[in-house]
C-alpha cells in the first residue's frame, strides 16, 4: 500500500450461524493486509438474532456506541437491496461510518484474491490510498464523473464526480466529490458543469491557485450521445471554465476524455473476394491525435 491507516477498533455484524465461514474470512483479510503493510486488529462481534432489516440497524446502533473505524456486515441471503440500501444510509447519513458489506456468496468462494481485494476496498474507506503513479505534471486536477440509475426509482439518475485536489501528495487525502440527482431526459450537462466549477474553486481554497491542468474523466455517455457531448457538454465546460481563468489572468489546459465499457465488440475485414468477416474482441481501444 502507497498510504494505509491501522484499523483498530472495528465490528462485524452477521448471523451466528455463518461464523464458521466468517471466522477464516477474516483471518484471510487480516493476513493478506499484512502483507500489504496495511495492519488490522481483529474485530469486535455482534451477532444477529435474525436477519431482519429492523435487527440490522439494531445492531448498528450498538456497534455505534463502541466507536469504530469501520463496520463490516454480512448477509446469508442474495436478496438484499432492501438491506443494502437502509444499512448504507444509516451508516452515512446518520453515523458517518464507512461500512462494508459482504454477501454470502462471496464467502463460499473462499479465494484469497476476493480477501485482498476485500483488505484494499478498507483501506480506502479508511481514507487510505492502495497505490501512486509518478505524475510528472504539476498543478493537475483529474475528475472521474459517472452516471447511475436509481434501482427503486427507473426515472431517476445520480451523477457522481470525484476530483483530485494534489496527486503529489496523497498524504494530505485532498479530494471533492459532490452527487447531483437528475431525472431521465433531463439536463445533466448543466448541472456537471456546475459541479467541475465547485471542484476548481475547492483547488483554489486548497492551493491559493487554480489547477493548471484539468483532465476529465467522463464515463455514462452511450454512443449516440457523443456528438451532444461534444457540441454542448464540452462547449459549456470550457465557456464556464475559460470565464473564471480570464477573470484571474491564467491559461486554461483542459483534456477531455469519453470512456467507455465494450465487452463483445466486432470488427469487420474484408477479404480479397470482398466477403466480410467479423472478429470479436474483449476490448477495443481507438485513439485518434490532433
Amino acid at each position: 500500500m502507497y498510504l494505509s491507516y491501522r484499523l483498530e477498533n472495528w465490528v462485524v455484524i452477521y448471523l451466528q450461524t455463518m461464523q464458521e465461514r466468517i471466522l477464516p474470512f477474516i483471518d484471510n483479510v487480516i493476513a493478506v493486509a499484512s502483507k500489504m503493510g496495511f495492519e488490522i486488529r481483529q474485530p469486535q462481534t455482534i451477532f444477529l438474532p435474525d436477519p431482519s432489516i429492523k435487527e440490522y440497524l439494531k445492531c448498528l446502533e450498538k456497534a455505534v456506541h463502541q466507536n469504530p473505524q469501520l463496520v463490516m456486515v454480512f448477509f446469508n441471503y442474495f436478496n438484499n437491496a432492501d438491506k443494502y440500501a437502509a444499512i448504507k444510509k444509516t451508516c452515512t447519513c446518520d453515523y458517518g461510518i464507512p461500512t462494508q458489506i459482504i454477501t454470502n456468496k462471496t464467502l463460499i468462494k473462499k479465494s484469497l484474491t476476493i480477501a485482498t481485494k476485500v483488505a484494499i476496498q478498507l483501506n480506502c474507506k479508511l481514507g487510505g490510498t492502495p497505490w501512486l503513479a509518478e505524475i510528472p505534471i504539476k498543478g493537475l486536477m483529474t475528475i472521474g464523473v459517472d452516471i447511475s440509475r436509481d434501482k427503486k426509482d427507473r426515472k431517476q439518475f445520480w451523477g457522481a464526480l470525484v476530483a483530485t485536489m494534489d496527486l503529489k501528495d496523497l498524504r494530505r487525502e485532498l479530494f471533492f466529490s459532490c452527487v447531483t440527482g437528475f431525472k431521465e431526459g433531463g439536463d445533466y450537462s448543466s448541472l456537471l458543469v456546475i459541479d467541475i466549477v465547485k471542484a476548481v474553486k475547492e483547488f483554489y481554497k486548497y492551493h491559493g491557485v487554480f489547477p493548471k491542468t484539468i483532465v476529465i474523466f467522463r464515463e455514462g455517455v452511450r454512443e449516440g450521445q457523443l456528438k451532444f457531448i461534444n457540441e454542448n457538454e464540452l462547449e459549456q465546460i470550457k465557456a464556464q471554465l475559460e470565464e473564471i481563468y480570464k477573470a484571474n489572468e491564467t491559461k486554461l489546459n483542459l483534456v477531455y476524455i469519453v470512456t467507455t465499457k465494450k465487452i463483445s465488440t466486432r470488427i469487420f475485414s474484408f477479404d480479397e473476394k470482398k466477403s466480410i468477416t467479423w472478429h470479436s474482441c474483449r476490448r477495443c481501444y481507438h485513439t485518434t491525435r490532433e
